[in-house]
């Protein structure tokens, strides 16, 4: 069974959009996907699934969020290697500082 990273947009940003992680993994489970893992409360997902494409998953844990939370969430799926491509690809590398001008990568 395919492993999927799903990315949540705009929850748990201060009270605005607030999703449980926990219930958020149950809700989940209960839906068919396995070994759901959520990353503290950033809205970030790993779980298996038997579903064929990042569509398929995204629109499943939408519409579960939907259901079970009220809420409308943008959700962007990939694959691990997907995952692994974007940050191999980085341009700016480990040395690059950040966005806001603060420190750089450790």
């Amino acid at each position: 069974m395919p492993t999927w990273v799903c990315l949540l947009r705009g929850v748990n940003l201060g009270n605005l959009r607030k999703l449980p992680m926990a219930q958020l993994r149950q809700a989940l489970a209960a839906a068919g996907l396995s070994d759901v893992r959520t990353v503290l409360q950033s809205g970030n997902v790993v779980a298996t699934a038997p579903l064929e494409s990042p569509a398929q998953v995204s629109g499943l844990v939408a519409d579960v969020i939907a259901a079970q939370f009220g809420l409308d969430v943008p959700v962007i799926t990939r694959t691990p290697s997907q995952i692994e491509d974007v940050i191999s690809g980085n341009p700016f590398g480990p040395e690059a500082p950040s966005a806001t001008g603060g420190p750089s990568w450790p």
